[in-house]
């Protein structure tokens, strides 16, 4: 009898242990708009050494719309994945030429989830990110980007609305590579955005 009960007992702590467990497990959706301008731009042209690109007024805007699954908690820790869809729109001023970039892109996350504070939940996540849809223009030319690939980090901070709602902030890097679909160019550059992030939890 007493057997029984002990492993009725475990039973119904196990139980209630995966099913807490579960109840941890939420699903994050975030939209975002945010202001962008890059940096460091350099190109290198027929396997030549690279040149950087005396560029000024480098920004623009992004959007975004991303989910993180959350996994089971290390404690203070909850370890996320997940990923979004992002696009953005670039000008760069070099000399008197006016260089217009505008991407669409896939992007893989991975991360942590913690609150320093009740009120304050905190995401640190890593970038990695294709951009399938990539294109440059200038006031001569059009040109159509490849292998625009591009890795980096991002923090979000979001305060609740209500219990499934809630809003904040976000800042996030991100180191660009891509190369001309039709000519021997590459380009690299980094990109920084803040934006304003709206978050919706299930």
């Amino acid at each position: 009898m007493y057997l029984k009960s002990l492993v009725s007992v475990l039973s119904s702590a196990v139980s209630f242990s995966v099913f807490a467990q579960a109840e941890n497990k939420k699903i994050d959706l975030f939209a975002s708009a945010g202001y962008s301008f890059t940096n460091n731009l350099k190109a290198k042209i027929d396997n030549s050494g690279t040149q950087k690109l005396d560029s000024s007024a480098n920004f623009g805007g992004e959007l975004s719309l991303s989910a993180l699954y959350s996994l089971p908690s290390l404690g203070l820790v909850t370890p996320v994945i997940g990923g979004g869809l992002h696009s953005a729109y670039i000008t760069n001023k070099i000399k008197e030429d006016k260089l217009k970039m505008f991407w669409a892109s896939a992007e893989a996350n991975a991360g942590l989830k913690f609150n320093p504070v009740a009120s304050l939940q905190v995401f640190t996540l890593a970038n990695l990110g294709y951009a399938g849809i990539s294109k440059i223009s200038s006031d001569t030319d059009n040109s159509r980007l490849k292998n625009h690939y591009y890795y980096g980090a991002t923090v979000i901070g979001t305060v609740p609305l209500t219990d499934a709602v809630s809003i904040g902030g976000s800042v996030s890097y991100n180191r660009h590579s891509a190369k001309f679909k039709d000519a021997d160019v590459s380009l690299s550059y980094n990109q920084f955005t803040t934006a304003l992030v709206l978050q919706y939890s299930i």
